[in-house]
């Protein structure tokens, strides 16, 4: 499902009549690197998609929600663990990441779930609230300039519109639950 997101955006992209270029401008981001997002297997990371989503005035939920799946009633989705797979380096990063519910549209929180591979991220932020559970750890979380070590069992609460950047020191893949809260609906 995640690798999806690529297609979509080019098609949202063409629908409103957007070039690369415009699209770039508008969310603050290179022609090249939008470019490379809709012709790659990698979904950008979730702070990027949401600038993306924001350029093209359409909510963020739109990349994630599933058409395969009818749902009972919009009060209860429930995913099954045989509905998701992560998908290897699905960011380009050091992580990826796998929705945790069908359908996100009109939600205020997000869940995902992270995996985190040997290494570190780059810093980013976005125009959320996060709180996150780990999983199988440890890891590492750098924000306002300090250092959190947390283990498994730990949990955070923060302002993800400060940057942040999470680390994996182990060999062994970290995972992460998260959620993220947005002020206007996902």
């Amino acid at each position: 499902m995640i690798h999806e997101v690529n297609k979509k955006i080019k098609e949202f992209r063409l629908q409103q009549e957007y070039t690369l270029e415009k699209l770039s401008k508008r969310a603050n981001l290179s022609r090249g690197y939008l470019s490379k997002i809709e012709r790659g297997k990698n979904a950008p990371r979730l702070s990027t998609l949401q600038k993306i989503a924001n350029a093209l005035d359409i909510e963020l939920n739109i990349f994630f929600n599933r058409q395969d799946v009818d749902i009972e009633s919009h009060n209860i989705d429930i995913m099954r663990r045989n509905d998701r797979e992560f998908e290897e380096e699905i960011t380009g990063e050091q992580y990826s990441y796998e929705p945790l519910i069908h359908h996100y549209h009109g939600k205020y929180m997000a869940p995902f779930l992270f995996k985190f591979k040997k290494g570190q991220t780059s810093y980013f932020s976005h125009d959320s609230e996060e709180f996150s559970y780990i999983a199988k750890g440890p890891v590492k979380l750098f924000y306002e300039g300090k250092q959190y070590n947390l283990e498994e069992g730990d949990s955070v609460y923060l302002d993800s519109r400060k940057k942040h950047m999470w680390a994996n020191e182990q060999d062994e893949d970290a995972i992460v639950i998260g959620i993220e809260f947005n002020y206007r609906r996902f």
